[in-house]
């Protein structure tokens, strides 16, 4: 199982705001805003397979409310986004192009808070670094709220992604130590400092775990949820928004499969018994004859005084019954 198939992995904040990128569908062309529909549609980049998607996901940005859970670091999670877009691409197009293209958007919609020159013009390797480690102090909170001393159980590719993850940060932690000259230095110092993550430990588990594939199946289901509404601020990362409700468990759903169908079959014999012939041939063949001896002894005297009795009918049969008196 890779990484992105773990639904403990994929559930973590950072991972939860790509895939809301991946899956932008705001559409930049027809905008009522000029910016868009001009300067960004006819961007020089707009040729590139990924443009539409880079587009869309800088849209999705900038429209963001600022009630959203990820409002706050948006524009940090656009430019990790759309860094690793081009360079997971096949296509020989320019990391930096794709960097100014982001400031551009930024620069228009935020004026007053540009990306500052050492994010523009940062190397590709140091970028994957800053990446992983910008994702890990976001998920940090989550991640440790999940594994514990006293819960240590995770799945294996959750413990590799955690650890090295960690790795990561400590590495860079160590040849950054003293150095605020190089550009991944000052980001990553910036970073420590913004996030309070100067002193954390190091966060393990026992890699033990078997997924579940109802785990797997709630999570496509939160991912659902995430098209049409993601949390606001004020409710946890890790947890899915409270309009999800409570999933009934496997149990519940059988048993009501089950009882349902048997309720109406039993409402269905008991209408075709009480109204069709057949039913009253059966009621005067089968009940009457278990009963008549019973009724002869207690009832004689009304027998001889009415010897007619009738039979049991069909409540649609329209035929009426005379009694009368012998004499």
């Amino acid at each position: 199982m890779g990484t992105e198939d773990d639904p403990d992995i994929s559930g973590l904040p950072s991972n939860l705001i790509y895939y809301k990128l991946d899956n932008a569908s705001n559409d930049y062309i027809n905008h009522e805003n000029h910016f868009w529909k001009t300067a960004i549609k006819n961007h020089h980049m707009k040729n590139l397979t990924i443009f539409d998607s880079l587009a869309k996901g800088s849209l999705y940005i900038s429209s963001l409310d600022n009630e959203d859970i990820f409002y706050d670091q948006r524009w940090n999670y656009l430019y990790f986004w759309a860094g690793s877009k081009v360079l997971e691409s096949s296509e020989s197009s320019s990391f930096y192009d794709t960097m100014h293209l982001i400031n551009t958007v930024k620069s228009y919609i935020d004026k007053t808070n540009k990306y500052n020159d050492e994010m523009l013009k940062i190397n590709t390797d140091k970028f994957k670094e800053l990446k992983e480690i910008y994702d890990y102090f976001q998920n940090y909170e989550s991640i440790k709220a999940k594994i514990s001393p006293i819960n240590p159980d995770c799945t294996l590719p959750f413990k590799e992604y955690v650890e090295k993850s960690y790795n990561t940060y400590n590495d860079m932690n160590g040849k950054c130590a003293g150095n605020h000259e190089d550009d991944h230095c000052k980001i990553f110092h910036s970073f420590v400092s913004k996030y309070k993550m100067k002193d954390i430990t190091k966060l393990t588990c026992n890699g033990t775990k078997v997924p579940q594939l109802q785990d797997q199946m709630d999570y496509t289901e939160y991912a659902h949820d995430l098209e049409r509404n993601l949390p606001s601020r004020g409710q946890s990362p890790q947890m899915p928004p409270a309009s999800r409700g409570l999933h009934p468990s496997p149990g519940s759903t059988n048993a009501i499969s089950t009882v349902l169908p048997l309720l109406g079959t039993v409402s269905i014999l008991f209408v075709w018994f009480k109204f069709s012939p057949l039913g009253s041939w059966l009621y005067n063949s089968i009940f009457k004859k278990k009963f008549i001896g019973k009724y002869e002894q207690e009832e004689e005297p009304e027998i001889l005084e009415y010897p007619y009795s009738f039979a049991h009918r069909n409540v649609a049969d329209s035929a009426h019954n005379i009694a009368y008196h012998t004499t």
